[in-house]
């Protein structure tokens, strides 16, 4: 297994490119900037991308995801409750006092239950709105000799925070069931790579998030 958590942009995206050493298959999820920084990872590791998956259309995940598609000439994987966030990506780059290239083609959506296999290893989709429409998390239970489990949330849940629910097509009501019903139900011993910020449990986070 290879796992690298790049932090980019200058608003400080989680952006993690995943790997099965067996195969050379990787997949990039959520290259919120810095696109070449992230190609020089993938050729340093030996690895050949597979797909760049989004965990949402926000402008500080997505912004480097066209300049990576091109580079790449990989599939870009995104829910469909987000093509508006997408097509408003001008916008909210307007609002953060950002520049972005136009948004990347949209190869194919994601919905509940997706299986996404990297190699040897497989993700499976979670639909978890609140943060946005069509936010989602991939979680991956495996075997190594001991059994592990992951969590590549998004915005939705951090360290003891919770992602915004203020902007356009966010949700508290949504993001609390999400959290409680979709996330609080995986193993407590679950890895949580949050989209920002560092990483926590389900455990920790059943315990200590005030929200």
């Amino acid at each position: 297994m290879f796992l690298e958590n790049l932090v980019v942009g200058p608003l400080e995206c989680n952006c993690i490119i995943f790997g099965c050493k067996k195969t050379e298959e990787a997949v990039v999820i959520d290259p919120g900037d810095e696109a070449t920084r992230i190609v020089n990872c993938l050729n340093q590791s030996g690895l050949h991308l597979k797909y760049i998956l989004q965990t949402h259309a926000h402008v500080d995940h997505i912004s480097a995801a066209k300049d990576l598609q091109e580079a790449t000439q990989t599939e870009v994987l995104l829910h469909r409750d987000d093509l508006l966030l997408l097509d408003s990506l001008q916008m909210q780059a307007f609002m953060f006092g950002l520049e972005i290239k136009p948004p990347p083609k949209i190869n194919r959506f994601l919905k509940e239950d997706d299986i996404i296999a990297v190699g040897a290893y497989e993700m499976r989709v979670i639909h978890s709105p609140g943060h946005s429409p069509g936010s989602v998390a991939f979680y991956m239970c495996f075997v190594n000799g001991d059994e592990k489990h992951i969590l590549f949330a998004g915005d939705t849940i951090f360290y003891r925070g919770i992602g915004r629910y203020d902007l356009p097509g966010g949700s508290y009501e949504q993001l609390m069931t999400s959290i409680r019903d979709k996330l609080f139900v995986l193993p407590d011993d679950t890895i949580v790579y949050p989209g920002h910020g560092p990483m926590t449990t389900i455990e920790e986070e059943k315990q200590y998030n005030l929200y």
